[in-house]
């Protein structure tokens, strides 16, 4: 069975989320901290975010990757830059291949912890950013006892 990782913005047994597969989390998190606005200041919001989504995209963490968007939406500036690079991401995958080979996701580990065996489905990628757009905004409801699992199973 795939691990999988609750994403919410709050704390408790309560909380608003989704599911995520490990995995989709780890490669998406690893585009997506390429397309957050960059700042060589080591006390930059975006340095910050920066640094806990490649941590979170290692492939150390099983059944709870700390994806920690709770700590990038937290602050006003930090929920318009993880907005803007959700979008930028977004945009980038829907001019991407339906399927990124599996041979290119695997250079963006320079370790062995994530090998991924079969190309992936841009649209799961997708899938992610459009949930947590919806989490940030508010649009999502379920608790982990109800949350969707995404990117949804074909």
């Amino acid at each position: 069975m795939a691990r999988k990782t609750f994403i919410s913005l709050e704390d408790g047994s309560d909380r608003p989320g989704f599911w995520v597969i490990d995995r989709f989390l780890e490669v998406y998190l690893r585009f997506l901290l390429q397309h957050l606005e960059n700042s060589p200041e080591a006390d930059s919001p975006s340095h910050a975010i920066r640094e806990q989504w490649h941590l979170a995209s290692t492939g150390y963490f099983g059944g709870f990757v700390p994806h920690g968007f709770e700590e990038a939406v937290g602050t006003p500036e930090g929920e318009r830059l993880t907005l803007a690079a959700i979008h930028s991401l977004t945009a980038a995958l829907k001019n991407a291949p339906e399927k990124l080979s599996k041979d290119v996701i695997n250079l963006l580990w320079q370790d062995q912890y994530i090998v991924w065996d079969e190309d992936v489905e841009t649209s799961g990628l997708v899938q992610i950013s459009e949930a947590l757009v919806a989490l940030i905004e508010g649009r999502i409801t379920t608790t982990a006892e109800e949350a969707d699992l995404v990117p949804r199973p074909i």
